[in-house]
């Protein structure tokens, strides 16, 4: 029992290793991180663009009025 257990296992690993969609797997999820960052960083720098402009408006209203 132990042995046929043993066999399945290893020929399982093998298996594994020589199939390639693993890597592609990976190419995917990093691919998809990669995205979320920028995705992330642009809204950051987009929210500090209308920070930025409220505070001015709000300065040149403080001249004006």
């Amino acid at each position: 029992m132990k042995k046929k257990f043993r066999k399945l296992i290893l020929r399982k690993l093998k298996d594994f290793l020589r199939d390639n969609s693993a890597s592609s797997l990976l190419e995917y999820g990093l691919l998809i991180g990669f995205s979320i960052f920028i995705f992330i960083l642009i809204i950051a720098i987009v929210t500090q663009i209308f920070e930025w402009t409220g505070g001015q408006i709000s300065e040149l209203f403080g001249v004006i009025g």
